[in-house]
């Protein structure tokens, strides 16, 4: 399910994450002792992804139960985490993660602080201009592996293209 030539294939990756949350549906009933050991393994990684997904791409989902969808990510991987360390993430996957649901919380927070009638979006809470920044220069060619003046390439289109976006938001 992972893409060898394109390490940044988010509809490809978020595929395989729903792939696994939609694992927690199988019935155990067959399974021999070894089977069982495996499908429990694989419903707490799938509760783990569903919990992360889901409140970002389920619309019907209340503020509140986004909210409690990514407390549960950030307990269950924490747990998970403190056994297993780098087996079971990356430090960088694991802090980056914390850090966004810590923000996300903070955001909620502030925004019921400063004007809580305004609606909040989480979806709308990420670095958007790093991310966009990111997207373009990933985008340009789609080579995950460029050298430096590539890189300083790609990130020169990318200012110009950034450019534009902010002068015709409706471009982008």
């Amino acid at each position: 399910m992972l893409s060898q030539g394109d390490a940044q294939n988010i509809p490809r990756e978020f595929k395989l994450l729903c792939s696994i949350y939609m694992l927690q549906a199988l019935s155990p009933v067959s399974y021999n002792p070894m089977d069982c050991k495996v499908h429990t393994i694989l419903k707490v990684l799938a509760a783990l992804c569903e919990s992360l997904i889901e409140p970002f791409f389920n619309p019907k989902l209340s503020l509140n139960n986004q909210l409690k969808s990514l407390s549960k990510y950030v307990h269950l991987s924490f747990v998970l985490y403190c056994q297993h360390t780098t087996s079971f993430m990356s430090n960088q996957l694991y802090g980056d993660t914390q850090a966004m649901i810590k923000n996300i919380m903070f955001l909620v927070a502030w925004q019921q602080e400063v004007d809580d009638s305004e609606p909040l979006y989480i979806i709308q809470s990420g670095e958007d201009q790093l991310e966009g920044c990111f997207g373009v220069v990933c985008s340009d060619g789609h080579d995950p592996n460029m050298d430096v003046p590539q890189l300083c390439q790609h990130i020169s289109v990318t200012a110009d293209c950034l450019d534009i976006f902010e002068e015709h938001s409706d471009w982008d």
